[in-house]
């Protein structure tokens, strides 16, 4: 998801099915084309690919989660923390989200768990609240970054 860091529209959103380099290489696309916009990957799962495709590939800055390494992991601590900021920041319309997609899922969330319920999905939810973290750090306090050069040949 891309957030305008100005105003806080959503301007994008990619959703698709694929392994996770050639979704590394939308990433970095998407990204070049919205100003070198930094990333906010999540670490879990097949996150890491992505975060190593990245940093192989491509030469934009990489945004650090709380425990200050590149990407964000989602844990029972964090998780909490991430949707809290995205709440809020929806509360008090600081974000304006145009995706159906992303409302459906962000809607569908268990609030005990966090969860989408079985058999839904929550992709686009959680890469919203990313999202809405970076932007929401961004603003006030600057988020680490890591600028990760491409490995020499």
């Amino acid at each position: 998801m891309v957030l305008d860091c100005a105003t806080g529209e959503q301007v994008a959103t990619l959703g698709l099915r694929c392994d996770p380099a050639l979704f590394a290489a939308h990433l970095d696309a998407l990204g070049r084309y919205y100003n070198d916009a930094s990333l906010l990957v999540e670490r879990n799962n097949h996150g890491h690919a992505v975060i190593l495709w990245l940093r192989e590939f491509s030469s934009l800055t990489l945004l650090r989660g709380r425990d200050g390494q590149p990407g964000w992991i989602m844990t029972g601590a964090s998780k909490p923390l991430a949707f809290d900021v995205a709440g809020r920041a929806l509360r008090d319309r600081a974000v304006t989200l145009r995706d159906e997609q992303t409302l459906y899922q962000l809607s569908a969330i268990d609030g005990a768990t966090l969860a989408a319920p079985p058999g839904r999905h929550d992709d686009r939810a959680i890469a919203c609240v990313l999202a809405i973290n970076a932007l929401e750090r961004s603003a006030g306090e600057v988020y680490p970054t890591v600028t990760i050069p491409p490995a020499p040949l």
